[in-house]
This record gives C-alpha cells, structure tokens and sequence, in this order.
C-alpha cells in the first residue's frame, strides 16, 4: 500500500513538472497561460521622453520563471466566479470594472479551484512581459500594435483593450537595481498599466496612445470599480421657487469635436458681442446657446455677424444665418414683434490659432447696424434644464463605462520585501499631545498677510521650476483648494496642481501651517491617481474625525465623489471610499465646493457642483455609510452653504448667475429637496471666483468674496472693487462689511485688465481653536493667506497698513516658554519641541524641535525664534540619509540644498520671501551638473 502511495506521489510530481516544462496550458476556466521565461530587463522610461514617475530607469531581475494569461480575463471566465457579473460592452469580451480586491478574490477562487498559486502580476512582470525583449516604446516599435496582436511572447493587449491591475501600490522607483519587486508597502493607489483611466477628449501635451506605452504608469484606488447609475439619463424632477422664469444670458454646451457630440461643459453666452469666445485652454471647440431673443422693433430685421470662425443662427426653429464653414454667408431677415420673446439657437465653432471674436448687429428699415443688446437675450428654468438633461446625457453615454480590468500570473508570490514608504512631509511630525491652554485668543484686532506657496512652482513654466529644482509633481496652476483647522491647532491646505486644469497629470497637493509657526511648511505631495484628473478637495473637520471629499472629473466610470478620513490631525489617512448612492444621482459635476456640515439630526451635508449655473447638497444619515442626492439644485455655481439657527439651509452664489447683477442666495426649507431663490446685498461673480461662508465659534456668520465680477462688472450701487469679508450677528439679515488690505489682482494679465479690482479667486477659509480666522485667496501671484479675528473686521478704524508691515510678525518678545515632548506607543521619543506666548499674544515655536524615527534616529530638526525658522533645517530619511537642507539666514535669505535618494547632490537655490533669488543650480542623479540659472523674484533671468 506504502509503495502504491509512492507512486502515486511520483506520478503527480512528475505530471506537475511536466506541465511547468510546457510553454502554454489552458486552465479549467478557458484561460490560455503562456510560459515567461526569467530574465533581465531595464525598467522604466528608455526614450528621455518618459514622465517623471518612469524615472530613474533600473536593471530589474525577473529569477523565476512563470506563466501569465495570453488575455486579459473574460467575461466568461469571471461568471464562472461571480454569476451575477454583467460586464461592459466598451470592452467586451473582457471583464472590467472590478476592485483590485475583486481580483485578489477571484485569485484565491481560482487557486483553490486548481491547487496552483494564482495572483495578479507585479508591476516589474508586467512591463517585462509587455516590452517582451524591446526597448521601444511599444513591443511593436515607435507605433501602438493593433488589437490582440501578439507579442513576441504571444501576450495579447498589453497595449490595446483594457487597463490593467498589477499587484503593487504604486510609487516612485527606487535608484537602486532589484530582482522581483513588489513595490512599495502602502500607499493611497495601486498600478494601472496598459493605458489612459482618463477619458480625456482633449489632447494637452500627449496623445492617447503615449499612455499605452510599456513604461507607462497609472494608478486608481484599489476600491474603485465603476459608478454605474443608468438613471441618471432620465430627466430629472427639479424645483427652483421663488425666481422669475427669466435669466438673462443664454445657456449651453461646449464641445470638444464639430459633429458636437463630445461634451465639455455647460456654459452660458451673457450677450452676442464679443472678442473672445473662450473656453479654459480649448483652442478649438464648437459651441451651441438656445434660450430666448426679443426685438425692440416690429417688421423685418436684418441680422448680420461677424465672427473669426462659423456661425449658425436659428430663431423660432427657422435657420438665419448658415455660417458655420468659413466662407457662407453671415447674414439674414427674421420678422420681430417689437417684445415678444423667439427661441433662439446659437452654434459656434473655434479654430485652432485663430483670435475668437463673434458680434452680432441687427439693424431695420436701413438703418445703420447696432450691436444686439445683452438685454435682448434671456433663458427660462426649462432651457436650464434641457441643457442640463442632454448634456448629462451624452456625458453619461462617454463616461458611465469601466476600463480597468486584469489578467492573471500562475506562480507564487516573490519573497521579496516591499520598500517601505515614507509619508510626505505635511503628514509628518504631526503634534497629537497639545496642550489646548495654548489656544488663548486675542481680544484686540488682529490682521496678517502670508504668501502661501512658492515662487516656483507657482504659475511658471516647467523650465523655471526645474531650474529651482522643483519636484516635477508640481505644476503652474496650484488651485481649488480645500483647508480645515485642525483640533491641534494645525491648518491644513490641500490643492490641485495642474498645467491646464483638465489634463490627466493633475494631483492633489498640500502644506501645513503648524500651530506656532509663522511660516508655511514647503508644499509637498498629498495624493494622486497617476493619469487621472483629481479635483475639487473639500476639507472638512467633524469633531476631530477629518474629510477630505474631491473628484476625479474625466475617469471612465467616475462616481459622483470619493473620501478619505484622518482621525489623527492628518498624520495618516484612511483608504479611499467611494460612496453608495441610495437614489438617482441627478445632474452633477463630480467637483466638491467648500461646505460640509451636520444639521441638527447629525445628517452630513456636503456642497458639489451641479450642471451649468447650479449647486447640490448630498447627505449622509449613516456617518457616510451611504449617500444621496437631496433632490434640488441651487441658483449658482460653487454655491457655499451653511444651516441657519432656524433650521433652513441657505447658499450663496457662487458664480455663472444673478438677479439683478447680485449673487442668488438659495434657501431651502426641506433639506435640500427644494430651493428659493432671492437677490442677495453681494456683486454677483464669474471664472475663477468662489465665495465662502462659515459659522464662526462665536455664533455669527462669516463671508468673503469679490467687489466685482470677474470680467469687471458690479452692480451700479456698488462702488468699491476688490476683495471684503463679512460678519452677521443676525443670521444673514444684514452683514458688517470690510474690505481686505493686501488682496492682490489675478494672475493672468488679461483678467487683471478686465476685472479692474484684487481677488480671493477660489476662497476657503476656517477658524483655528484660538479665535483666528483664516482666509485664502487662490489665482494671485502667488495664492495667499489672510489671518485676523472678528475684533478686526469690527475695528472702524481707517488705519491702512503698509504691504511690509501687514506682512511681518509684531512680536517682539516672549514669555513663559515650555518644553513638550511626545512618544511613540513603544515609549520611545517621537517629537520634543518648545513654545511660549510673545508680545501680541500669540503662542509660537521657540528653540529647538526635534523629530524622531521609532528606531531613535533623528527625523527633522529645525530651532525657532519666536515662530520664524532660524539657523539650520534639516531632514534624513529613515536610513539616516539626509534628504533636503534648509539655511535661513539673518538677511532673510535661505539656502536650500536638495539631495537625491542615492546621496548625490541634487539641487542648491536661494530664496526670500518665498520667492526662488539667485544663483540655482540642479545635478542630475549621477552628479553631472544639467542647470545653472539665476532668478530674480521668483523668474529665470539667465
């Protein structure tokens, strides 16, 4: 019997060797496994032309061999795991919109199925097999292969069909040569391969098939699937009351392509006249406005145009002007009745390279030609919501689909060890012990200026900031920020980084002002899914228990919104949530504003964008377990909310509407469902402009916005221009009204010119535990920080400071300083650091502050005088390599001094004020010297 069972033994060992030695198998689901055999390749970008993630290119050792599915998994296969899966026709045979947990799953289901190790390949397995032996961008050539050709491996779709799941959380590369990596040991994504998650209609700087290159990188939260929610093509039941059924302007759509058909946004035409028809960084678009026109004239009326590109004109469904190829006709007769309203129909198309203008005149009985008025257009509620319903239509039909899905490895997991990450600095050094009598609030006013972010990064081009050494996740445009204050006294500013704002390389990044500092920390990487647009970061602080809401506004299956939570000031944070919606999800834009809040039933509220001139609440009655829509949409875009002592919520604005040239407030009386709208006392705002409203600790309510629209229209009573803020002690009936010294004009040159007054841009703000109130002004140069309390905004007093003066400390001494020190669970010394109370009353860091790793090796140091970095600072990584150096100097000046992980020196600039002066200098990771510039505040000059 003994011999028998040896045998046995013998014979399935010997089968199983056999079956190892094969080149290919199919498997008990259909799957065909093809045999990869181990071996060497180069990692990473070989063509210099490669992002900044695929860099810096390294020897990997693949030592085992292993097989991999020819394809992707099909929809077939995965029934056989979970009958209920339907699939997406889009990518149809393959299955897509899976979790990287479901793969994970159906991984282990498929080696309990077959007693074999099956798992998801490693992110260096996969571009091994992708490349298959080539150093060109494709395993092809220069040019993406067709779909399911084969590789020189006979691996299919590597860089057509479906993205991909690979096992590691992705991150940068190491600088050091490995055999089977894993990646890295945590992170907020795991690795996307084979393409763009982005359904990206425009081209910015790299077309589609440059993200199917095999060293490509992309990433997507492992709890992402698809958002798919087919009822939110239905037209939905909206209530707005109280407004007329009159807007003025017209509404519609932009497209990205001519046969209009590839939806941008919704955008409103205020008036036929002008000399640049835009929109963000589209050179060319196609466009169409309906709403309504009336004549001040009875009998035939000739209307003309003159426009850079092709026009069309329909009023009461009868075509007027067929212009829509360059040389047609740009004119035609339509009979008025003088005040009776037409529907109208505008079509619009840009060319690429050409100066937009369009200016439509009308003129009878041979008179001269006169420009068509604004006040002759207007739109209704309907025409708001028809352009909402189609436009959310057509975005669904493109974006309700799921391109991410897998193929599988046969073989055990490599033993290596993943590389353990090193958060970014803003969640580091996190003061969790503080002492809360340090929170005294000043009784006197109160009022400060910091810049907030760096000159570069801040809106130069990528030329400039590499010569500063700027980490290349930084771009010009640093917007739409979130911020909270935190229950240790910390603010926490989170924000986009874009070129272009639309583009798939946008990311979320942060700084942190800790409490005592006088400074800002440097910005620092926060979050980012690789080659997908992430947007619109909502802080917000619940009692301790910390939200960060945003969107991911172009990724093929987006939901509505997703979050993430810290419960300790931000050192950490959770995974990514993505939410479960109750209801249809009406009209919406996936963009969170900047109000979160619980009524009285401990319901979450939080603001997004709707579609076109409208806001949303969405709420929560499970501490976000689930979600839904509460039905109604507001009178504005970027509306900031906030429930009244009495229990209805109202909203502000934000832009893109008004009655009267005022902005709309919202108020509903049934959470959400419906709203009224009525003029509020402020200017009616534009692009690039937010407003913001909080209830401060006191009671009353605070608000900020501009004087002005941002093409430099205000209502006739209003006489001042620039930024203000507001407080009301009687819930909004009436507001004290104080303009902000210091606000600064936009950025860009031609809205300075039209806007003729400073900005907030985006604001956002929050009231840290002492009493003071934080503002911040994004689209200035740079974006910056406001601090005072209410005792200022109520001083009547006329006194102007000068720009030096609101910009620097008035402490002159301080008292009463103590040392802290903070531990580790273990016991040992996490963070020692000193502080007292100066002059004016503020608490500030004062001496030394140190930083330790859990091993005892120092972290981070830095000494204090008074809150203002003095001295040397200093950072190591846990190696005890010494990655970065500060030298802040007595003259204001402060050197920084960079190195690269393998301990070369990678950088040396100086800077004061937050601006890059001087002499900079970058070295590549090898030591060679590739950049010696000179800036003067903050611009290259040499």
């Amino acid at each position: 019997m003994k011999k028998i069972f040896s045998l046995l033994i013998i014979l399935t060992l010997s089968i199983g060797m056999k079956l190892n030695s094969e080149k290919s198998f199919v498997n008990l689901i259909g799957m065909k496994m093809i045999k990869i055999d181990r071996g060497n390749f180069v990692m990473g970008d070989l063509s210099g032309k490669g992002q900044f993630d695929e860099y810096p290119t390294r020897n990997v050792k693949i030592s085992n061999d292993f097989y991999i599915s020819e394809t992707e998994v099909t929809v077939e296969q995965y029934r056989q795991f979970k009958k209920e899966y339907k699939g997406f026709e889009s990518y149809s045979p393959y299955a897509t919109g899976v979790t990287w947990y479901d793969t994970e799953e159906f991984c282990k289901w498929l080696s309990a199925k077959e007693g074999k190790p099956y798992r998801l390949p490693t992110e260096a397995e996969w571009e091994y097999v992708c490349r298959a032996g080539t150093n060109s961008d494709f395993s092809s050539g220069d040019k993406r292969p067709d779909h399911e050709t084969p590789n020189q491996f006979g691996i299919k779709n590597m860089h057509t069909g479906p993205l991909e799941w690979c096992f590691d959380w992705y991150g940068d590369y190491p600088f050091v040569d490995q055999t089977n990596p894993i990646g890295l040991s945590w992170g907020f994504s795991k690795v996307v391969r084979g393409g763009l998650p982005d359904n990206k209609l425009k081209v910015y700087d790299y077309p589609n098939e440059y993200y199917s290159r095999s060293s490509n990188r992309s990433s997507m939260a492992p709890s992402f699937n698809s958002f798919i929610n087919n009822e939110n093509n239905k037209n939905r039941e909206r209530t707005i009351e109280g407004y007329d059924q009159f807007m003025p302007g017209l509404v519609g759509i932009i497209f990205d392509d001519k046969e209009m058909q590839k939806p941008v946004a919704i955008s409103r035409l205020n008036e036929l006249n002008s000399d640049r028809v835009n929109w963000q960084n589209l050179d060319d678009f196609t466009a169409m406005w309906t709403g309504q026109i009336a004549s001040p004239f009875t009998g035939d009326v000739t209307i003309s145009v003159e426009v850079d590109a092709g026009v069309r004109l329909r009023i009461d469904g009868k075509t007027i002007i067929d212009g829509f190829e360059l040389q047609s006709d740009k004119s035609g007769e339509f009979f008025f009745q003088a005040g009776k309203r037409y529907q109208i129909e505008v079509d619009y198309i840009k060319l690429k390279g050409r100066q937009s203008f369009m200016r439509f005149y009308w003129s009878v009985d041979g008179k001269p030609k006169e420009l068509i008025p604004a006040d002759a257009l207007t739109c209704t509620t309907n025409n708001n919501i028809e352009i909402e319903s189609r436009f959310s239509s057509m975005l669904i039909a493109r974006l309700n689909s799921a391109s991410i899905g897998f193929r599988v490895v046969q073989a055990p997991i490599p033993e290596s060890k993943p590389i353990q990450v090193e958060p970014p600095f803003n969640m580091q050094g996190v003061k969790q012990n503080f002492d809360k009598s340090n929170f005294k609030k000043i009784n006197k006013p109160y009022f400060r200026k910091r810049f907030l972010l760096p000159i570069p990064p801040e809106n130069v081009d990528k030329d400039v900031r590499n010569a500063a050494g700027i980490d290349p996740y930084f771009s010009r445009h640093n917007h739409d920020p979130g911020m909270m204050a935190l229950p240790n006294g910390d603010l926490l500013y989170i924000f986009y980084t874009s070129t272009y704002e639309d583009e798939p390389e946008v990311a979320l990044a942060a700084t942190r002002l800790r409490f005592g500092a006088d400074e800002w920390d440097w910005p620092t990487r926060f979050l980012d899914f690789a080659d997908v647009n992430d947007v619109a970061p909502l802080c917000w602080n619940d009692n301790g228990n910390l939200w960060l809401f945003f969107g991911d506004i172009h990724l093929d299956g987006r939901y509505p919104f997703q979050w993430i939570n810290s419960t300790d000031n931000g050192a950490s944070w959770s995974g990514v949530n993505y939410p479960e919606i109750l209801n249809e999800f009406g009209p919406h834009t996936p963009q969170p504003v900047n109000s979160a809040f619980r009524d009285e039933n401990n319901t979450i509220y939080f603001g997004m964008d709707g579609l076109g001139p409208s806001s949303l609440l969405v709420a929560s009655t499970d501490n976000g377990k689930t979600w839904f829509d509460t039905g109604g949409r507001t009178g504005g875009r970027h509306t900031t909310f906030i429930q009244l002592k009495s229990g209805e919520i109202i909203g502000y604005g934000g832009k893109q509407s008004d009655i009267n040239g005022y902005m709309p407030i919202s108020f509903s009386y049934d959470k959400g469902k419906t709203w009224e709208l009525s003029p509020s006392k402020f200017p009616t705002l534009g692009t690039n402009q937010r407003p913001t409203i909080m209830r401060l600790s006191s009671g009353k309510l605070f608000f900020s916005s501009d004087f002005q629209r941002s093409d430099g229209f205000q209502p006739p009573d209003i006489k001042e221009r620039g930024a203000f803020v507001a407080l009301s002690d009687d819930e909004g009936k009436s507001w004290h009204i104080k303009k902000i010294p210091g606000a600064q004009e936009h950025e860009s040159e031609t809205r300075r010119k039209e806007m003729k007054g400073e900005t907030l841009g985006y604001s956002v703000a929050a009231q840290t535990p002492d009493g003071m109130i934080h503002l911040m002004a994004s689209m200035t140069h740079p974006c910056l920080h406001f601090e005072f309390n209410e005792e200022w905004i109520l001083d009547l007093s006329d006194t102007i400071l000068a720009e030096i003066d609101m910009m620097k400390s008035k402490t002159k001494n301080i008292d009463d300083v103590k040392h802290y020190k903070e531990f580790y669970k273990n016991g040992k010394l996490k963070i020692e650091y000193s502080g007292g109370f100066g002059n004016d009353g503020r608490f500030l860091l004062h001496d030394k502050e140190t930083w330790y790793y859990m091993n005892g090796s120092k972290q981070y140091e830095v000494n204090y005088n008074m809150g203002r970095k003095i001295g040397i600072e200093s950072y190591w990584n846990m190696s005890g390599l010494k990655l970065w150096e500060w030298n802040h100097q007595e003259n204001g000046f402060s050197k920084w001094t960079q190195w690269w992980p393998n301990g070369v020196k990678r950088s040396e600039s100086k800077w004061k004020n937050l601006r890059c002066e001087g002499k900079a200098r970058v070295w590549d990771s090898k030591g060679k010297l590739i950049s010696d510039s000179v800036f003067a505040n903050g611009e290259l000059t040499k």
